[in-house]
């Protein structure tokens, strides 16, 4: 055996792609050596290792595997080789084992718990809101949780603006992005993240103002570890997206008052609504117009042929009288009306409708006691799902009426009751000169009588 030799080659943490232990001393590959040894000495050779500081994995064991072969630099005539068990395996394997707080069994069991809120009642209106933030609270209170990450997902249309933590807080957070999401990796307190531990963080997004597509921003907050026992938590906001946009709407004369009483002929009126409106995304936008044309059957407004000619009427709605009086008050909401209704698209950032309508007085005249008042309602319309009024002012309105009160109150003719009651002064002033003068008041013997009862008194 004195020219026999064992040539060997070490091989240091295979199963890792990061080593995370190198030799000290190896101008080549310092995951790798090669050597050999002879036989028949009886020596060791020693080999320094450093260990890296852990990135990747503190927890599984390192394996140093250890091939080799045997070498017979002399060949005897009429002695047999020394060779090796042919069903022995030429490889052995050693596990270097990280030390971890973990009790008895040396297996840390981590109990991660992650709490996350965005503001209450958050809706992402595109063009208006400008940023969030999501606070962020994970604690961990079973035993050490080993190279702790979160993992964010969230759409490219949120801009990563920074992360707020405490100063002592060993966060470090990278965020990139693919060609359909953005991606944000924290490192928790690496390597360990001990037991009975928290840290609280608060990350923020700048939001875009290009249109969004979809109806719901989807954030994803993962938090994971690399113990022998996986403990994963994990947190999905659907953020409700509307796109910004502004509409007032207001009308010309809201109260307009017609006097039928003495009128043989129908009265024209009209109406103008006014729309001013900042649409950036093209929202589709409509103002509705609800317009009673019949009461009992009896039609009391006639609309002019060139009237809402840019619009879209639709179909006639006939609503069933109900068993009660007609109200004073006659809207597209009462069971007593028959209504028509418009639908006009509105594209511009300023726009008229106007409507030009006659009263049938004849048949007003049948309806109206005293007076009524007949309501056009006018409502803007676009998809509350997709859009949202963004102007913070109070007097913004998207549903307008306007009334046209009828007054049909009988003239009251005073001059019979003048008359009359002159006249029945008269007659009553008469009657009392008459019975003073039954009664003798306009003699002299009566006068001197009088005179002489008030001297006696005396």
């Amino acid at each position: 055996l004195k020219n026999s030799y064992v040539n060997y080659t070490i091989n240091l943490d295979t199963k890792q792609k990061t080593k995370r232990v190198t030799f000290a001393m190896n101008d080549g590959t310092p995951d790798s050596i090669s050597d050999y040894v002879r036989i028949s000495l009886d020596v060791c050779k020693n080999y320094s290792l450093i260990v890296q500081h852990c990135t990747m994995d503190c927890v599984s064991a390192i394996i140093v595997e250890v091939n080799y072969t045997l070498n017979n630099t002399e060949k005897k005539l009429g002695l047999p080789l020394p060779i090796l068990d042919h069903f022995s395996n030429l490889s052995s394997c050693v596990e270097l084992k990280f030390q971890k707080d973990c009790g008895s069994d040396n297996i840390c069991k981590a109990n991660l718990k992650l709490e996350s809120k965005l503001p209450e009642n958050f809706t992402w209106i595109v063009g208006k809101t400008k940023e969030v933030s999501l606070n962020i609270l994970l604690s961990n209170i079973g035993e050490d949780s080993y190279l702790t990450t979160m993992d964010l997902s969230y759409p490219k249309s949120l801009f990563f603006k920074g992360i707020s933590k405490p100063q002592l807080a060993d966060v470090k957070c990278a965020d990139q992005a693919t060609s359909s999401l953005s991606f944000l990796n924290c490192e928790i307190f690496h390597p360990v993240f001990k037991r009975n531990s928290q840290v609280e963080v608060s990350i923020s997004w700048d939001l875009g103002d290009a249109p969004f597509e979809e109806e719901f921003a989807c954030v994803s907050v993962n938090v994971s570890n690399k113990n022998e026992i996986g403990n994963a938590v994990h947190n999905t906001y659907n953020i409700p997206v509307r796109h910004g946009l502004n509409v007032f709407l207001k009308a010309e004369n809201q109260i307009t008052e017609v006097d039928i009483r003495n009128k043989a002929v129908d009265e024209t009126v009209k109406f103008n609504f006014q729309v001013t409106m900042e649409n950036p995304y093209n929202a589709s936008v409509n103002l509705t117009l609800s317009i009673p044309v019949k009461i009992q059957d009896r039609q009391i407004i006639q609309l002019q042929q060139e009237s809402l000619k840019h619009c879209l009427k639709t179909q006639k709605i006939f609503k069933q009288q109900p068993e009660q009086k007609i109200k004073d008050q006659w809207d597209c909401d009462m069971h007593e009306c028959e209504c028509w209704y418009f639908q006009c698209e509105l594209t511009a950032a300023k726009q008229d409708i106007d409507l030009t309508a006659r009263l049938l007085v004849n048949n007003l005249k049948q309806l109206v006691k005293d007076r009524a008042d007949i309501v056009i309602s006018g409502v803007v319309l676009f998809d509350e799902k997709l859009y949202q009024e963004t102007s913070d002012a109070k007097d913004i309105h998207h549903n307008v009426k306007m009334h046209v009160t009828i007054l049909n109150t009988p003239v009251f003719n005073a001059i019979p009751v003048v008359a009359g009651s002159t006249v029945g002064g008269i007659l009553l002033l008469l009657l009392i000169i008459l019975i003073l003068y039954k009664c003798g008041f306009f003699k002299r013997s009566y006068k001197d009588m009088i005179e002489f009862e008030e001297e006696t008194e005396h």
